[in-house]
C-alpha cells in the first residue's frame, strides 16, 4: 500500500511579526475598531474610570486579559503579562489549589470595592475549569491584576461561560451545554447551588438586576433573552425573543439589557440573514426590543459576542478569528441595515528582505516610543555577537525600531528631546566579512536615518547625563525572543530553568540590565517598557502587511513544490529540506519556525 505523506509547515514571517495580529485594522464604513486584541470575547466597563477590561483567546487553554483606554483606544495586556505576584486568600477560596497563570479567559464580572480596588472574576478554561479571582487596582496609570483565589466549577458541569456578581457576596454563573445547561450560584459559606428553574438549552450570557431579584440569561440555542426570578417561589420565567442567538448580555446604565450575538447559519424554517454581529436593547419592564446593530463583518472581525455602551458608541467584542473591538455610532441608523462591505486593500509595493521597510517606517515607530514615554529615555539593546560564530539573530524590538542587523548595538530614544541615538562600534572590514552593509559602518546615522550615532564605548557617559537630567529609564524587562519561540514561551522557559530554579537563580539579560542601571546611576527610576512596545508591534502598517503577504506567497509556493515532489519512499527530512530550499530560493531570509513534517 502506498504511504500518503502530509506536510504541514509554519508560515514564514519576517522577524518580530505576530501572526495572530497580522491583520489590517482599517475603518469599515462608519465602523471603527480598537486594534491590538485577539478574540476579545467579553468586555466589562469599569465604573468611573476610562478602562474597559477585555478577555482574549489564543487557544482553548490560553489567552490574555486586556485593559482598553476609552480615551485613546490604546490596548495593554495586564494578564498574564504585567500581572502582580499572586496572593492567595485561603479563607475565602478554601477549595482553590493555588495560582493559575495560564488559562483561556472567558466571561468577566466585577464586584466594586472601596476606592479604586475591585474584585474581578474571570471564567477560565484550560488546565482547570474554574472562576479565577483577581484584585483589580485601577488607581494607577494602568490597571493591575493580582490573583487572589479561584472557585472550581461545580462537579458534572460541562463548561462555565458567563459570571455575574450578586448582592451579599454571592456569585452567579452559567453552565453552557446545548443539550441542557443551567445557572449556578456560589457563596463562600454554601459552595455551589443550582438555581431552580434555570434549566435550558445553551445558557450563555448572564447579568442580574441591581437588587439581585432577577437574572437575565442569554439563550444561544433558543434565540432570546430569559428573565428568571431569584429567591421567589414559584419561580417566574419569561422568555423574550430578540431575533437572533444571544451570546453575552450586559446591563446598560439605564437598566436596560444589551444582548449580542452572531447569525452564522440559516438552516431552520424561519427566514433569516447571516450576520457577523447583531445587537439589540431589551427593556426589562416592558420587554420591548430595539434592534441596534446588524453588521456583516469582514476578515478582521468575524463574530460578535458582547456589546457595551461607551460614550456615544456601541463597542462589540468578537470571537472566531476577530482581531479587534468593533465601534459603532449609537444613533446613525446602523440598526436598519448592514455596514458596507470593505473594498480591496491598497496595493503596497514589496521591499525585498534585508530592507523590509524604508527609513520613514522606522522613524515613525521611534516617534511612537517618544509619545509613549515622553518623560525619560528608552533603552533597546540589540543582540550580542554569537560566541560560536553562528549567524546573528537580532533582537526583535531592536530590529523593529532600527532595521539594523549588527551585533552589540544599542538604541536610546530620548522622549524629552524627541531624538534617538544609535550606539554602535562596527569595523568596516568585519562588516564586509559578515555580510553587513559597509555603509552602516562608515556612516551609521546617514544609513539608518537615526538622528545621532556614537560608539558603544560612549554610552555610559550619555546615560549618566540622562540620569541626571531626567532620572527615568524605560527598559523592556521581559526576555527577548529567540529563534522559533514567542515571548511568553521564552519567559516561561527562563523562569523554569533560571530565575525561579532553586538550583540556579540567575537573572535574565534584561533583569541584569535593570540591576546594572540601578547600581551605576543611584536613584534612577527604571520602568518596564514591555507592554507598550508589544502593543505597538501588534498593529501592522501597510508595508508590514505587504511583507506578510509576500511571506505567504513564498510558503504557498514551497507547499506546492513539496506536494508535487512527494513520492513513496521519500523521507520526511528530504521534504523538509525541499521546503527550506524553495522558500530561500524565493527570497526568504530564514524560516520563522522549523518545518514540521508528519507522515503515516
Amino acid at each position: 500500500m502506498s504511504r500518503f505523506i502530509w506536510t504541514m509547515a509554519f508560515a514564514l514571517l519576517p522577524l518580530g511579526m505576530d501572526v495572530l495580529s497580522a491583520q489590517t485594522c482599517e475603518e469599515d464604513g462608519t465602523v471603527k475598531f480598537v486594534c491590538g486584541t485577539t478574540n476579545p470575547e467579553d468586555l466589562y466597563r469599569v465604573p468611573n474610570t476610562p478602562w474597559v477590561i477585555a478577555s482574549g483567546r489564543y487557544s482553548p487553554a490560553e489567552g490574555p486579559v486586556y485593559a482598553v483606554d476609552v480615551r485613546d483606544h490604546s490596548v495593554r495586556e495586564i494578564f498574564p503579562a504585567g500581572a502582580m505576584p499572586p496572593r492567595h486568600d485561603r479563607e475565602t477560596y478554601r477549595a482553590c489549589p493555588g495560582p493559575n497563570t495560564v488559562f483561556q479567559p472567558h466571561g468577566l464580572t466585577l464586584r466594586e470595592g472601596p476606592g479604586r480596588v475591585h474584585t474581578l472574576y474571570v471564567v477560565g478554561h484550560g488546565a482547570r475549569e474554574a472562576i479565577e479571582v483577581f484584585e483589580l487596582d485601577v488607581g494607577g496609570a494602568l490597571p493591575t491584576m493580582t490573583w487572589i483565589g479561584c472557585i472550581p466549577a461545580p462537579e458534572g458541569t460541562r463548561r462555565m461561560n458567563s459570571v455575574t456578581a450578586l448582592p451579599g457576596g454571592y456569585l452567579g454563573a452559567t453552565n453552557f451545554d446545548p443539550a441542557g445547561g443551567e445557572v449556578w450560584e456560589w457563596h463562600p459559606a454554601t459552595g455551589w447551588l443550582e438555581v431552580p428553574g434555570s434549566q435550558m438549552r445553551g445558557p450563555n450570557g448572564l447579568v442580574s438586576s441591581d437588587d439581585g431579584r432577577w437574572l437575565y440569561i442569554g439563550g444561544l440555542s433558543d434565540g432570546g433573552l430569559v428573565r428568571l426570578s431569584r429567591g421567589e417561589s414559584p419561580v417566574r420565567v419569561d422568555r423574550i425573543p430578540v431575533g437572533f442567538p444571544v451570546d453575552n448580555v450586559r446591563r446598560a446604565p439605564d437598566g436596560k439589557v444589551l444582548v449580542a450575538g452572531a447569525v452564522r447559519s440559516c438552516d431552520g424554517a424561519d427566514a433569516c440573514e447571516p450576520a457577523a454581529a447583531r445587537v439589540a436593547e431589551v427593556d426589562t419592564n416592558t420587554f420591548a426590543v430595539r434592534q441596534l446593530v446588524d453588521y456583516k463583518g469582514n476578515e478582521f472581525f468575524k463574530a460578535g459576542s458582547v456589546a457595551i455602551y461607551v460614550g456615544d458608541e456601541i463597542w462589540i467584542g468578537g470571537i472566531g478569528g476577530s482581531y479587534g473591538i468593533a465601534r459603532f455610532p449609537r444613533e446613525d441608523g446602523l440598526g436598519g441595515g448592514p455596514a458596507r462591505a470593505p473594498g480591496p486593500p491598497d496595493e503596497v509595493a514589496f521591499v525585498l528582505p534585508g530592507s523590509l521597510v524604508d527609513g520613514s517606517e522606522y522613524a515613525a515607530r521611534r516617534a511612537r516610543v517618544m509619545d509613549e514615554f515622553p518623560d525619560g529615555v528608552t533603552l533597546v539593546p540589540g543582540a550580542t555577537a554569537s560566541v560560536n560564530e553562528g549567524p546573528l539573530r537580532q533582537n526583535n524590538d531592536f530590529f523593529y525600531f532600527t532595521g539594523v542587523e549588527a551585533p552589540d548595538a544599542w538604541l536610546v530614544v530620548d522622549g524629552v528631546r524627541r531624538e534617538s541615538t544609535l550606539f554602535l562600534t562596527l569595523d568596516e572590514h568585519y562588516a564586509r566579512g559578515e555580510g553587513i552593509p559597509a555603509e552602516l559602518a562608515r556612516d551609521p546615522a546617514g544609513y539608518t536615518g537615526i538622528e545621532w550615532a556614537r560608539p558603544v564605548e560612549e554610552m555610559g557617559d550619555a546615560l549618566a547625563e540622562h540620569a541626571r537630567a531626567y532620572g527615568i529609564f524605560y527598559v523592556s524587562q521581559r526576555t527577548e525572543e529567540l529563534p522559533g519561540m514567542n515571548t511568553n514561551e521564552v519567559f516561561r522557559a527562563y523562569q523554569r530553568v533560571m530565575t525561579e530554579n532553586p538550583w540556579d537563580g540567575r537573572l535574565t539579560r534584561e533583569l541584569q540590565l535593570v540591576e546594572r542601571l540601578e547600581e551605576r546611576y543611584p536613584g534612577v527610576d527604571v520602568r518596564d517598557a514591555f507592554l507598550p512596545i508589544q502593543v505597538m508591534r501588534k498593529v501592522k502598517s501597510p508595508a508590514e502587511v505587504a511583507v506578510i503577504r509576500e511571506a505567504g506567497r513564498m510558503a504557498v509556493k514551497a507547499h506546492l513544490e513539496v506536494i508535487r515532489s512527494t513520492t513513496p519512499g521519500m523521507t520526511e527530512g528530504a521534504l523538509a529540506a525541499l521546503f527550506r530550499f524553495v522558500t530561500q530560493r524565493e527570497g526568504a531570509q530564514d524560516l520563522a519556525y522549523e518545518t514540521i513534517i508528519m507522515s503515516g
